[in-house]
This record gives C-alpha cells, structure tokens and sequence, in this order.
C-alpha cells in the first residue's frame, strides 16, 4: 500500500517537538483575538442591509419607522438582558 501524501483526508501531526497542553491551545485569550474582526464583519454586513433597507424606509410611508427599529430592538434586549435568570 502506498502512502499518498496529496490526499487532503489524511493529516499527520507535525514533528516540530511543540506539545503544548490543551489548557494553553484553547485559552480564553487565544479564543478572544478573532472577536474583533467577527464583530467588524457583523457590523459591516449591517451596514450594507440597512444602507439597502433605507431606500425603501424613505419611499414607501408603510415603513418610515425603519430607522428606529434597530434602537428598539437594542432597548428591548438591554431591558431583558437585566431580567435574565442567573
């Protein structure tokens, strides 16, 4: 049977000696260093929705509140955030 090292299924560890534990590989910091550009794309795909949402908001008189919903949702999940179950 020949080793096939193309084969993009079969992953062998690295040989570096670099064994580090599992605690130091899944810190809360390591984990937290991808937030802000996580958050950077979340803004920024908001962005572009409401960018494409304002033009009807402005057309159409059934939905001119557009602009104040995105407020109320943050006002409601702020005063239920403070009501949560321990």
């Amino acid at each position: 049977m020949s080793k096939n090292t193309n084969n993009p299924i079969c992953v062998r560890p690295a040989a570096t000696g670099n064994n580090r534990p599992l605690s130091e590989v899944l810190s809360i910091n390591r984990l937290l260093k991808g937030w802000p550009l996580a958050i950077a794309a979340l803004a920024g795909c908001w962005i572009l929705f409401f960018n494409e949402l304002r033009g009807e908001w402005e057309v159409n008189p059934q939905y001119n509140y557009g602009y104040v919903v995105p407020l109320l949702g943050i006002v409601l999940l702020w005063r239920r955030w403070q009501e949560r179950p321990s």
